[in-house]
């Protein structure tokens, strides 16, 4: 039994739920490109997650789930425009 520590487990959480809060705000950027208000948190979650801090109480590779989310975007947003 692998016993995760609760403060990992709380930093974990936060790291998903500030990827899943980017996936939000790229899709809300999708739809206004002009939508500063987005941008802003978009800019300040990434700066906010991506602290010696976090890393250093979660185990999960923040770099890459935003790595992954922005990827995922563009991907799904080349589909959109080849049809």
């Amino acid at each position: 039994m692998v016993i995760i520590d609760p403060y990992q487990e709380l930093a974990n959480a936060i790291v998903l739920q500030a990827v899943e809060d980017f996936r939000f705000l790229l899709k809300r950027l999708s739809v206004d490109p002009n939508d500063s208000v987005a941008l802003r948190e978009m800019q300040e979650l990434e700066l906010d997650i991506h602290t010696s801090f976090f890393q250093s109480l979660t185990t999960l590779d923040i770099d890459k789930l935003f790595f992954d989310v922005k990827d995922q975007f563009l991907k799904q947003d080349e589909d959109d425009s080849d049809v």
